[in-house]
C-alpha cells in the first residue's frame, strides 16, 4: 500500500507535472506527500565561483557563495510553501524538507523511507536525474 510519497520540487515545468501526478495518487491512496527541494551544491560551490574569484582578486567563495546560498534557500522555501498550500487546499497531509547537496544523491537518500518517489525527468537547467533511477530501483 502506498502511504508515503516523496515528490522532488525544483520549480520546473517537469516538477509541476510530476506534482499533479503525485497529488492524484495521494488522493486515491489517502497517502501523505513529502515535498523535497534540494539546493544543488554545485550551483553554490562549483568551479564557476572558484574561477571568477581569483580573477576578481579575492579568496574563493568569499561572499558571493553566501549570497547565492541565501537566494537559493529563499527560493526553496517559497517552492515548499507553495507545495504545502496546494496540499492543504486539497486536504492532503504533507511535510517538507530543504536540503543542500548533490541533487540526485539527496533524492536517492530520502527515497529510502518513501513508498513511492515522483520526480520530473528534467530539472530547471534541463539536466537529467536519470542516473538516480538506478539507485532508486535498489532502494
Amino acid at each position: 500500500m502506498i502511504k508515503n510519497i516523496l515528490i522532488a520540487l525544483d520549480g520546473s515545468e517537469h516538477a509541476r507535472a510530476a506534482l499533479h501526478y503525485a497529488l492524484w495518487i495521494a488522493e486515491r491512496f489517502h497517502a501523505a506527500l513529502w515535498g523535497l527541494h534540494v539546493i544543488d551544491i554545485i550551483a553554490i560551490e562549483g568551479p564557476f565561483f572558484q574561477d571568477i574569484s581569483g580573477a576578481l582578486g579575492f579568496e574563493p567563495y568569499f561572499d558571493m557563495s553566501g549570497k547565492v546560498r541565501e537566494a537559493l534557500h529563499e527560493r526553496g522555501y517559497m517552492l515548499l510553501e507553495e507545495f504545502s498550500a496546494v496540499c492543504r487546499k486539497r486536504g492532503i497531509a504533507c511535510e517538507t524538507g530543504l536540503y543542500t547537496g548533490i541533487v540526485a544523491n539527496e533524492i536517492c537518500e530520502r527515497a529510502r523511507t518513501a513508498d513511492l518517489v515522483v520526480i520530473g525527468h528534467r530539472g530547471p537547467t534541463s539536466g537529467s536525474l536519470l542516473g538516480c533511477l538506478g539507485e532508486l530501483q535498489r532502494v
